[in-house]
């Protein structure tokens, strides 16, 4: 039975921690690399039997599902950091145009006074 497992880390990290699952995945994938290149020299060699070769095969698969899984879940918490940086920057920009929106009505109230004042 599979369970999801879920963990938070700051916004800023995300990058750092999208790497070392990749790496773990990449090194899942050399080993599987070096698991089918032995049993294609075992099999030309004729040094292998069937019962092998299932486990090893099985064995292969099993860590491609794996990391197949762990690269759907980067997918998702990557593109999440992307979304949540994009909206940070949305949120910033609206903060901003409504500063220099504010501004522009105290400005517009500082002369309207100074003109009555005259």
């Amino acid at each position: 039975m599979k369970v999801r497992i879920s963990y938070s880390v700051d916004l800023k990290e995300v990058p750092q921690e999208s790497s070392r699952m990749i790496t773990e995945c990449s090194d899942d994938l050399e080993i599987v690399t070096d698991l089918l290149k032995d049993i294609a020299n075992d099999l030309v060699e004729g040094s292998i039997d069937q019962q092998v070769f299932n486990e090893t095969i099985g064995k292969c698969r099993n860590f491609l599902a794996k990391a197949d899984a762990r690269l759907s879940d980067n997918s998702s918490i990557v593109n999440g950091y992307f979304e949540a940086k994009q909206q940070a920057l949305e949120q910033l920009q609206l903060e901003k145009e409504t500063m220099q929106q504010e501004e522009k009505i105290q400005r517009k109230a500082e002369l309207e006074k100074a003109l009555e004042e005259l």
